[in-house]
């Protein structure tokens, strides 16, 4: 059975596909091979990366043609829905501008990695549940370990495998 499982891809992952950085090809075939997962990045994210890009390449780290071709590459993954950007949760409402603040405050970690925290806990996969659940997939250990106090389903990227589709209930990963 193909079960359709969303996975939010945080910015120090994501970003790695079109800086072609290091383990760039792990995530890159995970995203590629997976034509059964939904791929997702909030706004911010889709943002961040391209500032990655612009710092890589403001400090030599890219050319300007890998930056030129980090941003086509992004939007065409976007364009051709490999992955998608999810913007339902509303960062003016203030009920969820409450709660960022409260993760905010709890893990100390930024606004912007909050919003994906809630994104995934409130938005539209938020009723996801067994092998289904929506997979965090970060390499940022800080927004790893508040997903998991929130009871997210997390990859570690850079750390950890893969979650696959039978994982059982491991260290808060489901």
């Amino acid at each position: 059975m193909n079960w359709s499982v969303p996975h939010y891809l945080d910015a120090s992952v994501a970003s790695k596909i079109f800086t072609k950085e290091d383990r760039w090809r792990v995530i890159d075939t995970y995203v590629r091979e997976n034509d059964n997962y939904h791929f997702w990045i909030t706004e911010f994210v889709y943002y961040e990366i391209l500032n990655v890009l612009k710092q890589q390449w403001q400090r030599n780290q890219i050319s300007l043609d890998r930056y030129h071709s980090g941003i086509y590459e992004l939007n065409s993954c976007i364009d051709e829905g490999l992955i998608q950007i999810d913007d339902d949760v509303d960062v003016k409402d203030l009920k969820h501008h409450l709660t960022i603040r409260e993760i905010v405050n709890v893990y100390k970690i930024d606004y912007s990695d909050a919003l994906q925290l809630i994104t995934v806990l409130e938005g539209r996969w938020k009723n996801s549940v067994y092998e289904c659940k929506t997979v965090f997939v970060s390499a940022d250990s800080d927004l790893v370990e508040a997903a998991r106090s929130l009871k997210m389903r997390v990859w570690h990227f850079g750390k950890e495998k893969p979650p696959t589709i039978a994982q059982q209930d491991v260290g808060g990963n489901r």
